[in-house]
């Protein structure tokens, strides 16, 4: 993770010292509660969090949530009065559950662990669980708080410690109403809006505007600002997002000013680099038509990437002709504005979705994957017949596919409303509130609850039965027949040698090959349009690239090869020679090149895991080129044996478990960052 300072005030001693401590804290933090997720709710579908350690429901209702990056935690809003012990201020609190552990505490508490004497809510959560940022009217949180008004705080679950965050870089408290935090990955960074013009010198606009608060460096700044840094907003801002890194904030506004060319009168969706201090107009349409209707409740994923957001205009994508609010998706990278509202095959909404009134009801996960958001329409999956709004997931790389999350633990219909969706950081588990008295069994006390669905459950196969050492068998024939999205082959039996599968793509023929098949499977492979989330400005790419994700199949030591078009190298300043297969895992991007065929235009590689693959040239200041192994049109596709890898590749064999699913990612264009 990243650890930019957006405002570049921190000292690099002072920030040294203190990354130091951190560490050694958060090592502290993982090694006394870390531990990845395994079996809650007995693998259950649907899990209700909303109660105390005991498991018991809650007495009030709970509402706004959020979870972490692992789904490890939940922090949520509740009225609830016995979900700990002691709890009698009579207002809401904001509480958070460890699925792991099966505990609830309450967070909205100072630092000796009094309870709020006020209202708390809008709670959001870092990305290891360790802060919880949160608004509040309560005085008694820190000392100090005078001012009447509702502040953002910040709680500490290592330390035990709150901090309030909406105060000036010189600490002076607000002198106006902060609501809607977010905070980023390691919880350095904390943005919220806010109504206050003590904040920042010079703010006379009179408006609600983004403020940015960086807890290590003591600084706050305006990010509601135009690109020049003349002129602040000349309208509300509100419902700021941020990137897990805190570079990027993504925003509702109203202002005109912001950036040239703002001529709808309607609020629109901004993204700020904080970096070089720039603005970017995401809700418009892909040849950059601003919107003409309304658009707000920005969600961003984990590097600034992906920004989801609802919005009632119709101009934003072709053929919007349903005349409600729908759900939209911008890719930074490529400028290209999508509608996910929509059933699998991609057809609109017969109602609206999203619908943000108080909070927003979109969120998106951290590789911008997945995307969830509420949606009134009946029409979006088979089956939606209980008139109720319900909390939708839609998948981008798996071609747009659209399935319903607000479901009993058995599969079937919620039997009231679902909404304010949150989603770990791969698209696992989504969190959510709802009304519905069926999603679990003993759902008696008849008040709104937190419940967080595991999508791993949506498809849950047998374990294999345990045979006998295989005895050898000749490799089965595969073969592969070409069909639209998805492309989808047997591999029909376990072998002890080698079993290659030749796959025809929209891209050319990819070949497979298991050194040996442990669990017989199938090869599925689908054609997207949307370039991989984790490209960063170290990689230049071809336009074509691919993903590949695992389902059924068991096989160790697996190679791939991968076509390229030799006609998009040029384009995009590369040599054949120079082209690498780079593979994403640990949050990097790694060379497993094996080696290239020119002639054939294939490029192969032996990984250790599956996931994005790209095809390209990764540029690292002061790195050497390393050698790849170049082999004509007349040697065998696949080496029966293992090559030699270049030595910024390293391939261990590893069980690769499932189903491979290759994505054709074609851009258009070729990504040069």
């Amino acid at each position: 993770m990243k650890n930019t300072n957006p405002t570049a005030k921190t000292s690099p001693s002072v920030v040294l010292k203190l990354t130091v401590l951190t560490l050694s804290t958060v090592f502290l933090f993982f090694f006394i509660h870390g531990q990845k997720i395994a079996s809650q709710s007995a693998g259950s579908l649907i899990e209700r969090v909303s109660v105390n350690s005991a498991g018991e429901e809650a007495n009030g209702p709970s509402s706004r949530n959020d979870i972490n990056a692992d789904g490890r935690y939940v922090v949520f809003a509740s009225l609830a009065t016995n979900l700990v012990d002691g709890d009698t201020n009579d207002a809401k609190d904001i509480f958070l559950r460890d699925r792991v552990d099966d505990t609830t505490i309450r967070v909205s508490v100072n630092d000796s662990g009094t309870q709020g004497n006020g209202e708390s809510d809008s709670p959001v959560i870092s990305a290891d669980g360790r802060y919880v940022a949160f608004e509040s009217y309560a005085t008694n949180l820190v000392s100090g708080d005078t001012n009447g008004k509702s502040d953002i705080f910040v709680y500490d679950t290592v330390d035990q410690t709150t901090t309030r965050v909406s105060v000036a870089t010189a600490g002076t408290q607000a002198d106006g109403h902060s609501f809607y935090p977010a905070i980023s990955g390691d919880g350095q960074y904390v943005v919220f809006e806010s109504a206050a013009t003590n904040l920042v010198t010079s703010d006379t606009n009179n408006v609600r505007d983004i403020f940015l608060r960086d807890t290590v460096g003591s600084t706050t700044t305006r990010e509601s600002y135009d690109s020049a840094g003349d002129s602040e907003g000349n309208g509300d801002s509100l419902h700021p997002v941020i990137s897990q890194d805190g570079r990027y904030i993504a925003f509702t506004s109203v202002a005109t000013n912001l950036l040239s060319g703002d001529t709808n009168d309607v609020a629109d969706v901004f993204l700020r680099d904080t970096v070089v201090l720039t603005n970017i107009r995401v809700s418009v349409s892909s040849t950059g038509t601003e919107a003409n209707g309304g658009s707000a409740f920005p969600a961003i994923d984990d590097d600034g990437s992906y920004i989801a957001y609802e919005s009632v205009a119709d101009n934003l994508v072709s053929d919007d002709t349903n005349d409600v609010r729908d759900v939209f998706v911008y890719s930074r990278l490529i400028g290209e504005t999508s509608r996910v509202s929509t059933d699998t095959a991609g057809d609109e909404g017969n109602n609206s979705s999203g619908d943000g009134v108080d909070a927003q009801s979109i969120d998106i996960s951290g590789d911008g994957e997945y995307i969830l958001f509420k949606s009134r329409a009946t029409n979006l999956v088979d089956n939606d017949t209980n008139g109720v709004v319900d909390v939708f997931m839609n998948h981008q790389r798996e071609s747009f596919v659209t399935s319903r999350v607000s479901l009993t633990n058995t599969g079937g219909e919620a039997n009231y409303w679902s909404y304010y969706p949150s989603v770990s950081s791969d698209g696992q588990y989504v969190s959510f509130y709802s009304y519905a008295t069926n999603l679990i069994d003993n759902d008696t006390n008849g008040f709104g609850d937190i419940f967080v669905f595991d999508r791993d459950m949506t498809a849950i196969t047998p374990t294999p039965t345990p045979t006998g050492s295989p005895t050898p068998t000749p490799t089965p024939e595969v073969t592969a027949t070409p069909t639209p999205n998805p492309v989808t082959v047997d591999i029909p039996q376990n072998t002890s040698t080698p079993t290659e599968v030749e796959v025809e793509t929209a891209a050319g023929t990819a070949t497979i090959r298991c050194e040996q098949v442990t669990t017989a499977g199938s090869l599925s492979i689908y054609v997207l349009q949307t370039p991989p989330g984790q490209i960063d400005d170290t990689l230049t790419i071809l336009k074509t690239n691919f993903d590949i994700t695992t389902d059924d199949l068991v096989c160790s030591i697996i190679t791939i090869c991968l076509p390229y078009n030799e006609s998009e190298v040029d384009p995009a300043g590369l040599s054949e020679d120079e082209l690498r297969m780079y593979h994403y895992t640990s949050g990097a991007w790694s060379d497993v090149t094996t080696y290239i065929d020119t002639d054939s235009n294939l490029i192969c590689g032996r990984p250790s895991t599956l996931s994005p693959f790209v095809v390209g040239k990764q540029s690292v200041e002061g790195a050497a080129a390393t050698p790849t192994p170049t082999v004509s049109s007349s040697q065998s596709t696949i080496a029966p044996t293992q090559p030699q890898l270049p030595s910024s590749g390293f391939a261990v064999p590893t069980l690769i478990v499932s189903t491979v699913v290759i994505l054709i990612l074609g851009l258009g264009v070729a990504l040069v960052l």
